[in-house]
């Protein structure tokens, strides 16, 4: 399993992180992999807007 994750966290072997834009505007691979990865973060991020819309509970703490 891998997590997505930004530039605020250190580089691990588990976490994906997308190519900072000047080095992934010099290789198209990099550039096709920054945006498939963005694209998966928001069907992610919809799906969970999805779940919070549906059960209440996960606006409260825990």
């Amino acid at each position: 399993m891998y997590w997505y994750s930004n530039g605020g966290f250190k580089l691990e072997p588990f976490l994906m992180r997308a190519f900072p834009n000047d080095v992934a505007i010099q290789d198209e691979r990099k550039l096709k992999y920054n945006k498939r990865l963005s694209s998966a973060r928001r069907i992610v991020k919809s799906s969970f807007g999805i779940l919070v819309q549906k059960w209440r509970c996960f606006f409260k703490t825990i």
